[in-house]
């Protein structure tokens, strides 16, 4: 099984493919956009066109998409709106072309909320506010080969992975046009119920 995962913002743009294959991962490939100095529908063209692209030359079985959640204080509430506005576009435009599921990296109380679970980030370090650094070693850990150094793909390729390994964080989103998601959804349910069962 191969995913594409997308971690969308107003400026920095990053996307990762990860395989599982015979049980272990690989970062396939990885790499980001820069989009400063664009408007909303500009960035959300050039990513879909982007991933429209990568889609092309690995053949992903499902897309994953980071949503924003909990404003940091030093992020200024247009430029949240802004962010949100981007990613919850590009999940609209793109569920038409993959099957789509979106997560949260980290989430304001992480573990110490009964009602929400934590983000990936929250998951994958077992940290409450994890910093790049700690998504990097927790990353080094699993045996993926050369991590990037940008941290906005090293976020791509972390969502990537925490997907096998904490499935239950991720949200499926529906096709606008149908609400049978039909013959590849089934295949994808499946495949995730093998993977879950190894």
């Amino acid at each position: 099984m191969k995913v594409l995962a997308l971690d969308p913002g107003t400026v920095h743009n990053a996307w990762s493919v990860v395989e599982e294959s015979e049980g272990r991962l690989f970062v396939v490939e990885h790499g980001s956009l820069s989009a400063s100095r664009r408007g909303r529908q500009e960035v959300v063209g050039a990513v879909e066109a982007l991933v429209i692209q990568v889609v092309e030359r690995h053949g992903p079985d499902l897309l994953l998409v980071e949503l924003p959640k909990g404003r940091k204080p030093s992020v200024p509430r247009e430029v949240w709106r802004e962010l949100q506005g981007i990613a919850h576009s590009l999940v609209s435009r793109l569920s038409s072309t993959l099957p789509v599921c979106t997560a949260f990296a980290s989430t304001p109380r992480g573990f110490h909320d009964p009602f929400q679970p934590p983000g990936w980030r929250q998951r994958l370090t077992g940290l409450n506010r994890p910093s790049d650094l700690d998504v990097r070693r927790s990353l080094e850990g699993l045996g993926l080969g050369p991590l990037p150094r940008n941290s906005h793909e090293l976020d791509a390729v972390g969502l990537g992975v925490a997907y096998f390994h904490f499935p239950d964080l991720f949200q499926w989103v529906e096709e606008p046009s149908s609400r049978d998601p039909g013959p590849r959804w089934d295949a994808l349910t499946e495949e995730l119920r093998r993977l879950w069962a190894a």
